[in-house]
């Protein structure tokens, strides 16, 4: 299992060196910039990303990103009500 990590991992970094970032920034957010752009705590998003609660979320190892255009996404997205 620690080759596969290792393995992803590498091929993301050579991925991520070859591919320069958008001019509107990284394609992937780290949770403390998730955190600032919904304006809550970096404990509240790794709550969420226990729930399931945040869309585009992709863990590799002990590493946890957030597809930045799948979550602009959700929280533009019209809301539903319940009940």
């Amino acid at each position: 299992m620690q080759a596969i990590r290792t393995a992803v991992a590498e091929v993301l970094d050579e991925h991520l060196e070859r591919t320069p970032p958008p001019a509107d920034g990284p394609e992937f957010l780290t949770i403390d910039e998730v955190a600032d752009l919904l304006r809550v705590d970096r404990k509240s998003v790794y709550a969420m990303v226990a729930r399931r609660q945040l869309p585009g979320t992709i863990k590799v190892g002990r590493v946890t990103r957030v597809h930045r255009d799948t979550l602009l996404q959700s929280v533009s997205a019209p809301r539903t009500r319940r009940g």
